[in-house]
């Protein structure tokens, strides 16, 4: 029996990205529509790629009013709090180094989005209505220059934050899971989901397979 994961998309205020002038003109869409086409996206790539290993809820998949009411009192049930990205905090994750998973640089004084659950109702209301093992929160959306100046002519660095809890509101992980995309990639959301999330996608299901088994 596969277990059950729920996927907790971030927050709009908690997404940041120095692509979006040249993409949203690209795609000739306004910020706000980017933005949250770039959560689906990354919403979907998870849940098609996890799925072959977990039962996966998603909240925005359906785009039901029950699934954003839900959305919105986890929001409110939850605080956001910058955490520094320790040696010690990091998992031996084995991640894959071949094909399309090419890791961006994560530095180890780099911080990020860790979500805190401060309403202790909410796992029992997520628990009446997503009945899961775990609940997979996406604390926040990065895409982003690179430091050196070679790399910002060819490449973009896409980071995204998590925390993973289990049913019983424990913290199993947290951290940085990222990718390097390529810079001709960034002209559509196509092709940043196809070839920056869905590598990202595969990185979290390597990642899942150790913490739960």
């Amino acid at each position: 029996i596969k277990p059950v994961l729920s996927l907790i998309p971030f927050q709009s205020i908690y997404y940041r990205s120095e692509i979006d002038r040249s993409l949203a003109k690209s795609e000739s869409l306004d910020y706000q529509t980017l933005k949250y086409s770039l959560r689906s996206e990354l919403d979907r790539q998870l849940y098609m790629i996890l799925s072959d290993e977990f039962k996966v809820n998603s909240l925005l998949k359906d785009n039901s009013e029950e699934d954003q009411k839900l959305l919105d009192y986890i929001f409110y049930s939850t605080a956001s709090s910058y955490t520094q990205l320790e040696s010690q905090d990091k998992v031996d994750r084995k991640l894959l180094q071949s094909g399309q998973i090419k890791e961006a640089a994560v530095q180890e004084e780099q911080r990020y989005m860790k979500t805190l659950i401060h309403n202790p109702k909410l796992m029992d209301s997520m628990e009446d209505q997503l009945q899961s093992d775990y609940y997979l929160f996406i604390g926040e959306l990065d895409i982003l220059l690179p430091q050196s100046i070679e790399e910002k002519q060819s490449n973009r660095n896409i980071y995204v934050h998590f925390t993973l809890y289990n049913k019983e509101a424990e913290i199993v992980d947290s951290g940085v899971v990222s990718q390097l995309i390529p810079e001709r990639k960034c002209k559509s959301i196509k092709d940043i989901s196809n070839d920056g999330f869905a590598p990202i996608a595969y990185q979290f299901n390597d990642l899942l397979e150790v913490l739960v088994e």
